[in-house]
């Protein structure tokens, strides 16, 4: 992706709210670019409550060597609560560098190795919620997207609808480069797995195990024969009740992951919540955001360009926010945008 420093992230103003973020400074590692820049908006919308989540870390390696250099960047869409999302937003780091220090994860782990971390993460995570869930009688869950960053790789997990899409100049002829790079044109490619009902995977899954898909009020939704809870999507962290209510899981915990090579064509990444999606399509996303950031950076005296730059990222995530709340988006809305 296309970077030029280090930064956190901050939240907008102008009426853009959230939660407190799990957040660090971080430092670069010599020679584990590359660096990136990353912004972050939330809005509540026209919920009661704000149960979305998010995390930026621009260096692991404070959790562990082996995940020195590396960026993590988190949005999760919690539902019935904001506690399934928070145990999340405070574990899944942590846990991603217990598996370092075991050796099973790192700055230079294959896909295959990738996949498998995540995997053991999100389940043992959901494992431990439901755990307390049990204890506590409640029933929230919650969407869960993150992005790992390392170096030229970018490794995507989800499970629910919060959805990755990274922004990328189109490959284009010798004679076009020059207009291309005037006009910053990006297409739109999706990283993460929208994990709806009615896929016909999930349908499969969820009627293998005794549950049932239902559109119901023009949105499908996985029903239980024993319980009165529906959800509008077929994997999450948490929903005890659409777990324990059949002798299998009728909601999985099994991300989808996905490790992308990034080229110079990788302008930047979008991580949002499907407030954003559910009114947005993915090549808008990118031209937002795309023509946030084509824009000259105004720098202020004394102020660095990393400075400059990370502020360029926030208004990118801004635009995304307020532009779902003009097309009429009531959910909690979170955008983060990494370049």
């Amino acid at each position: 992706m296309s970077s030029h420093g280090m930064g956190g992230e901050s939240m907008g103003g102008d009426g853009l709210s959230g939660d407190e973020p799990l957040s660090d400074e971080g430092s670069r590692v010599a020679g584990r670019g590359p660096l990136l820049m990353a912004g972050v908006a939330q809005a509540r919308g026209g919920r009661p409550y704000m149960e979305d989540r998010h995390g930026i870390i621009h260096d692991m390696g404070t959790l562990h060597p082996r995940l020195g250099g590396v960026h993590f960047l988190l949005v999760l869409d919690g539902h019935g609560g904001s506690r399934c999302a928070e145990f999340v937003q405070s574990e899944l780091h942590k846990r991603l560098g217990v598996l370092a220090a075991a050796g099973e994860l790192g700055f230079g782990s294959s896909s295959l190795q990738v996949e498998a971390a995540f995997t053991r993460t999100f389940e043992s995570i959901d494992a431990d919620f439901l755990t307390q869930a049990r204890a506590q009688r409640y029933g929230d869950g919650t969407t869960v997207l993150c992005a790992l960053v390392r170096g030229s790789t970018l490794d995507v997990a989800n499970v629910g609808d919060s959805r990755a899409v990274l922004g990328r100049r189109p490959d284009r002829q010798p004679a076009e480069v020059q207009r291309a790079m005037r006009e910053r044109d990006c297409a739109a490619v999706r990283l993460s797995v929208d994990h709806k009902p009615d896929l016909p995977d999930e349908t499969s899954r969820v009627q293998s195990r005794g549950g049932i898909v239902r559109n119901v009020s023009g949105c499908w939704r996985v029903v239980s024969p024993n319980a009165q809870t529906m959800l509008a999507v077929s994997r999450a962290i948490g929903d005890r009740d659409l777990k324990d209510s059949t002798t299998l899981p009728l909601i999985s915990s099994t991300p989808f992951v996905v490790s992308h090579a990034l080229t110079p064509r990788d302008q930047f990444v979008i991580l949002a919540s499907d407030g954003i999606w559910d009114v947005m399509e993915d090549a808008t996303a990118v031209k937002l955001v795309a023509e946030v950031l084509k824009r000259p950076i105004p720098q202020s005296a004394g102020q660095s360009g990393a400075a400059a730059a990370k502020l360029q990222a926030q208004a990118a995530a801004e635009t995304l926010v307020r532009r779902a709340a003009q097309l009429g988006s009531l959910d909690n809305t979170t955008a983060l945008v990494g370049y």
